[in-house]
């Protein structure tokens, strides 16, 4: 439990090593038409120096005020205004990034210009969405799982000490739950303390897939794992962001699917990266989940989003679920295939279309 609130912590005070260098004043860009600059440099600068003296912004979830708190201050407690702050600065930019999208739609004769602060402005958006579904992801496992297990603990130890005079057999047995809890508390630390590591795929997809696949699966579930290509071809940031879709897409088969079986594969050829994650368990309606606001298609979708990719997501009643991204390499990425020695034609490697 302590780990798991100190990784969050560690979370915000990295946002908050940001926001100090200047992070509002990257996203902002230049003013809108009815901005003046000044007005755009006093937002970034009382930002900055909010977070110079270690202030983030709580916001009370039912509409109320919003107050500034020493982010070493936080509790528990405080998550669900920290959630609802980070919810409204996100809306925020997101409608001003699209004001400015369309003022500069407008304007005539500066295409590329408009593209590229289009694109810009986008990638800042996506990662701050990123940023903050993380965060609540980490709330929600700290509250849904190792709050709740630990509780269990606490209730049993209570139990035991007001049995222990009249049941001795009755209180024994709580105070073996109480341990057994408090052993699955400590592993759910770990699992998440796991999943918070940056750059899992730093030592290679292969390695950091196959380490994935025999944590987050069951010893009931099989799994086949294929990585063709050379992935000396993939810039960082397009590895580690495929490696998070993938992780998310696997959990999300351990989790629903009811699959036996859970098949990754991977293709690096001369153009682009394909990766697959299917099962063969119940499905589900993608359509249906994107309409109830599911955060793993979204989380999938912006990460793909943030490395130029594209997710596709095919899945049905009984017939399984098929979840495959797909990001473009740069011309000069795929003439390294071709000085690399190593067959990267599509025709003569096996595709993850069919990784079966």
């Amino acid at each position: 439990m302590v780990e798991a609130w100190e990784h969050y912590m560690n979370a915000e005070r990295k946002d908050l090593r940001s926001r100090r260098a200047g992070l509002l004043a990257r996203l902002l860009g230049a003013p809108l038409p009815e901005e003046s600059p000044a007005e755009l440099a006093r937002w970034a600068e009382e930002d900055r120096l909010r977070a110079e003296v270690g202030l983030v912004e709580l916001r009370d979830p039912h509409g109320g005020g919003v107050s500034y708190k020493p982010l070493e201050d936080l509790t528990h407690e405080d998550r669900p205004a920290r959630v609802a702050a980070e919810r409204a600065r996100t809306s925020w930019l997101k409608e001003r990034h699209e004001r400015r999208v369309g003022a500069l739609g407008r304007m005539g004769g500066q295409r590329r210009r408009f593209e590229e602060e289009r694109s810009r402005l986008l990638a800042a958006e996506l990662l701050e969405n990123a940023k903050a579904q993380e965060r609540r992801s980490i709330g929600r496992e700290l509250h849904d799982r190792i709050s709740h297990t630990m509780g269990v603990a606490h209730q049993s130890l209570q139990l035991y000490e007001a049995l222990l005079a009249s049941d001795a057999d009755e209180a024994q047995a709580k105070l073996e739950l109480a341990k057994r809890m408090v052993v699955k508390a400590m592993e759910q630390t770990r699992d998440l303390s796991v999943s918070l590591r940056e750059a899992e795929a730093e030592g290679g997809l292969e390695p950091a897939l196959s380490e994935l696949l025999r944590e987050a699966l069951s010893p009931e579930i099989d799994h086949e794992l294929e990585v063709e290509g050379d992935e000396g071809l993939l810039p960082a940031r397009t590895r580690d962001q495929m490696f998070l879709i993938l992780r998310e897409a696997v959990r999300n088969a351990a989790a629903h699917s009811g699959s036996g079986l859970v098949r990754v594969a991977v293709r690096v050829a001369d153009g682009g990266v394909i990766a697959v994650v299917e099962d063969e368990g119940g499905g589900f309606d993608p359509d249906g989940a994107r309409r109830d606001g599911s955060g793993g298609l979204t989380y999938m979708e912006e990460r793909a989003a943030l490395v130029g990719g594209r997710l596709r997501v095919e899945s049905a009643s009984d017939r399984g679920t098929r979840v495959a991204v797909e990001v473009p390499l740069r011309p000069r990425d795929a003439s390294r295939a071709a000085g690399s020695g190593k067959n990267t034609d599509p025709s003569n490697a096996r595709s993850t279309e069919d990784p079966a």
